[in-house]
């Protein structure tokens, strides 16, 4: 009896879904320090999976602006 080709085998698989987990992607960040900020998401109550590389994103969108303004001297009644 031949054998079945592992591409027919996966073709006739359901898709896998994506767990959480798989769409953290920090740029140049090891795999130890994901899995960490993976465990420290779901250790603390305040975070959700994903916060952490939304809010790095987020951050990133920002100072890359080219119109951004890092702080206003005039903000807060401080004129100096």
């Amino acid at each position: 009896m031949p054998r079945r080709r592992p591409g027919r085998i996966r073709a006739g698989l359901p898709d896998r879904q994506q767990s959480q987990h798989s769409r953290l992607a920090i740029d140049r960040l090891s795999p130890g320090a994901l899995s960490e900020i993976v465990r420290l998401e779901r250790m603390r109550n305040y975070l959700q999976p994903g916060d952490t590389s939304a809010a790095l994103r987020l951050w990133k969108d920002y100072v890359h602006r080219p119109e951004r303004e890092l702080w206003h001297d005039d903000e807060f009644g401080n004129v100096h």
